[in-house]
C-alpha cells in the first residue's frame, strides 16, 4: 500500500499501486475549487516510473506537454 498526504497532513490517502501519471502545476487560480496531494511526499522509488504532466494553472488551465 502506498500512502500520501497533503502538506498540512489533514488529508491522507492510500493507493494500491504506483501512479502512472502525476501533475505538476503552477499557481492555481484561487477561485478554482481543487485540492492537490503532493506526490513529492511519496517515496521517490514509487514515482520513478510515473509520467509527470505540467499544467499551467495560472493562465491557461492547459497541459504544457
Amino acid at each position: 500500500m502506498i500512502e500520501a498526504s497533503c502538506h498540512c497532513g489533514a488529508v491522507h490517502l492510500e493507493i494500491e499501486a504506483a501512479p502512472e501519471t502525476v501533475t505538476d502545476w503552477k499557481k492555481l487560480d484561487p477561485s478554482i475549487d481543487r485540492m492537490g496531494v503532493n506526490a513529492r511526499l511519496m517515496d521517490p522509488a514509487v514515482l520513478a516510473g510515473a509520467l509527470v504532466r505540467h499544467l499551467d494553472g495560472a493562465d491557461t488551465e492547459e497541459y504544457l506537454d
